[in-house]
């Protein structure tokens, strides 16, 4: 096992954000994605923490991902809105849509909003559990699939399809912690497999295929062609392979109309990333606790 430092998260998420500054990130923005960074680590998701910090500078070298974007509502309602991240960061980004969301279903009961163009956007469950503690029922789900792409394998098979695409749900309860669930639709999240890579550490059984499709718990088959199984494996993927399908049709909602439809593949692959996200939210008529 390889060694890590343990620090305190305040200088942690300081060092993040002049990292970020130096990029050519606005202040508001490099606390935004530092405060996210560091705050996975601190919820013990390591795989969704700074570690990602190298993946984005890459991004940002190659001009995959412009950290000083913001994010721009181009068509919507009251209630809908798409919105264009123009390749900036997708922490920034998604609270830009959550904000929204949640402003407007306080006056409307009801919104959802469709992102395109923004980069990775961490734990999901971040966003959700924000939504709750402003008293907001929130779905959301980020998703692509298409041959080659992502890097979770189609129930049955060795190729590779469909991406990890997370659902994040969150629902308040008066007097009572919040009910939120966070979890890919993968055996296990592609930042787990980076996460035990970086540590030489094996994977659980039933996670990874490598590239002949045969079981395998190293991480270093997934990033030689390999892929991640559903949730369910081998026995029971259909299920994990349907709740994929699902976000993955959802999230295309954001590239309708797109001029340039560019689906990024799953993380290892240093591409912009014009996946779809779909945040909604919703007022409960009446905050109650849950039973």
């Amino acid at each position: 096992m390889r060694e890590f430092h343990v620090c305190p998260h305040e200088p942690l998420q300081r060092f993040a954000v002049a990292l970020f500054r130096a990029v050519g990130a606005d202040v508001d923005i490099a606390e935004e994605v530092a405060r996210h960074l560091v705050n996975a680590n601190l919820s013990g998701h390591d795989s969704h923490g700074v570690i990602r910090i190298a993946q984005y500078f890459d991004q940002i070298a190659k001009g995959a991902l412009r950290p000083n974007a913001r994010p721009e509502i181009i068509q919507g309602t009251s209630v809908t809105a798409l919105i264009d991240g123009h390749k900036g960061m997708g922490h920034f980004v998604t609270s830009f849509a959550l904000d929204w969301a949640i402003r407007q279903a306080g006056q409307h009961g009801l919104a959802a909003a469709a992102i395109r163009n923004a980069s990775h956007i961490g734990r999901l469950g971040d966003y959700t559990e924000r939504a709750a503690a402003r008293g907001v029922i929130a779905i959301l789900t980020v998703g692509v699939g298409g041959p080659g792409l992502g890097g979770v394998v189609l129930f049955g098979s060795r190729q590779r399809f469909l991406g990890t695409n997370p659902w994040s749900i969150s629902i308040p309860a008066e007097g009572r912690p919040p009910m939120v669930f966070d979890g890919a639709s993968s055996a296990v999240a592609e930042g787990k497999v980076r996460l035990a890579r970086s540590k030489g550490l094996p994977l659980p059984e039933g996670a990874i295929v490598d590239a002949e499709g045969r079981a395998t718990t190293n991480p270093e088959d997934f990033y030689r062609g390999g892929g991640m199984l559903p949730v369910g494996g081998s026995v029971a993927g259909h299920k994990g392979y349907g709740l994929a399908m699902a976000s993955m049709l959802l999230s295309a909602l954001a590239m309708i109309d797109d001029p340039e439809p560019f689906l990024w593949a799953s993380s290892q692959v240093e591409l912009q990333d014009r996946r779809g996200r779909w945040p909604a939210s919703w007022r409960p008529p009446r905050a109650r606790a849950l039973a």
